[in-house]
């Protein structure tokens, strides 16, 4: 299996967990679940509406991390791609090096999937170009189909 890098957010709340014993107190259960994941999904909506405001929601929930001495790591590099494929290279070059240097004390054998990130954030075109096949070769590598529209949305 090829490594796999991911881009994520969650939202943080309670997710307990549900004993099945019968239908009849499994059923409620379940379905008060389903609407809190339907909730959690209208938010996700509300908060990532656009590029801008990805980059700022992530780039903000880094800062929280790093306030509190947990920064860099892989919430450095979301916040890096999303702020690279905005356009601010300097924020996300100063992203993916803080996500290098921390992975790097914990995983030296990880540091090898950012450097071609790195590589490519000397321009908005590169990262974008890089960023955009990446995706595409994860997706293909699950039989999904490319997705389109990522380097145009983020040149305008």
């Amino acid at each position: 299996m090829p490594d796999i890098l991911s881009f994520d957010y969650m939202v943080e709340r309670s997710k307990p967990w549900i004993d099945f014993k019968d239908i009849d107190q499994f059923g409620p259960l379940a379905e008060r679940l389903a609407h809190q994941a339907a909730n959690e999904s209208r938010e996700l909506q509300e908060i990532f509406t656009d590029l801008g405001s990805t980059a700022a929601t992530l780039v903000a929930k880094h800062s929280v991390l790093a306030d509190a001495g947990r920064g860099g790591g892989w919430p450095a590099f979301n916040a890096a791609i999303s702020t690279g494929v905005a356009g601010d290279m300097a924020t996300a070059s100063r992203l993916l090096n803080s996500a290098y240097d921390s992975i790097g004390a914990w995983r030296p054998d990880l540091q090898r999937l950012l450097v071609p990130f790195i590589d490519a954030a000397k321009s908005p075109v590169s990262f974008n170009q890089f960023v955009a096949g990446t995706i595409n070769t994860q997706r293909a590598q699950y039989g999904l189909g490319p997705v389109s529209g990522l380097i145009e949305a983020a040149t305008l």
